[in-house]
C-alpha cells in the first residue's frame, strides 16, 4: 500500500535523468508499506541472501513511477523493518525478479540482527523510493 502520494501539483516539470520536460506532474518520493516474510535464496556457488518480497501490486507501482532504474532494473530505496520494540532503517536497493513479478528486498545479517528478526519471520516494512 502506498501511503504517500507521488505527484505534485501540475504546474512542475517531470525530472528525469536531470532533465526537465514541459509542465507536467513530477514525481516526489513515494512510500511503500507492506507485510513479508524474509526468505533464504542461495546461490551455484553458495553465496546465500535473505530477501523480503514486495507484494506485486506494489512491484507494478514502483516500475510504473520510476522513471530509470539502476543496473539490473535496480531501484534505490529507504527501507525500514517496523517491529514492537523499534524501527530499524537502511538505504539500499530493490531489485526485480523475473521469477516471483516482484521487487526483492536485500536485508543485511546486521540489520536483521538489530531488528530481532529471521528467515521464515513475517514483519512489517516501509520503503521510500528514492527518485533522484
Amino acid at each position: 500500500m502506498r501511503t504517500t502520494p507521488y505527484l505534485l501539483d501540475s504546474d512542475a516539470p517531470i525530472v528525469s535523468g536531470g532533465v526537465t520536460s514541459g509542465s507536467y506532474p513530477r514525481h516526489v518520493d513515494p512510500t511503500f508499506s507492506f507485510e513479508a516474510e524474509l526468505w533464504l535464496w542461495q546461490s551455484e556457488t553458495a553465496t546465500t541472501w535473505v530477501f523480503a518480497n514486495v507484494p506485486e501490486d506494489e512491484s507494478d507501482e514502483i516500475a510504473d513511477i520510476v522513471p530509470e532504474r539502476r543496473g539490473f532494473g535496480a531501484v534505490k530505496v529507504r527501507a525500514r523493518i517496523l517491529t514492537e520494540e523499534k524501527t530499524v532503517e537502511w538505504t539500499t536497493s530493490v531489485f526485480p525478479s523475473k521469477q516471483y513479478s516482484c521487487y526483492m528486498l536485500p536485508i543485511k545479517k546486521d540489520i536483521r540482527r538489530k531488528a530481532k528478526v529471521e528467515v521464515g519471520d513475517s514483519a512489517t516494512f516501509e520503503l521510500d523510493i528514492l527518485i533522484s
